[in-house]
């Protein structure tokens, strides 16, 4: 599936993984933890990136009251409506690059 891959020291990359959990667990170097956007596209962090001591500070979020920093690998990903995650098309890697572009800095 396509997703927006935001690698730390990196700037976001549209990049093909398997639909599979361990591809994103492998992705954001753990377990995963989802976090809602907008209606079709979750955000997936490493669940344990702030408290393991294993991933360092990757950018900088505000963006409708969710102001926090998010560690390690990071992506966002579209989702059908039973919550299934699908491949992005080129206009929300267009708008999200657009997203973490205006409301994300690197830290």
């Amino acid at each position: 599936m396509k997703i927006l891959l935001c690698k730390v020291g990196c700037e976001p990359e549209a990049v093909e993984i398997e639909n599979t959990l361990k591809a994103q667990q492998d992705t954001v170097d753990g377990l995963i933890e989802v976090v809602w956007l907008t209606d079709g596209v979750f955000l997936v962090v490493n669940e344990e990136g702030k408290i393991n001591g294993k991933c360092v500070p990757n950018r900088k979020i505000d963006y409708k009251g969710f102001c926090d920093t998010l560690y390690g690998n990071f992506f966002i990903t579209a989702v059908d409506d039973g919550g299934a995650n699908i491949s992005m098309s080129d206009d929300q890697i267009q708008e999200y690059t657009e997203f973490l572009t205006k409301y994300t800095h690197m830290v």
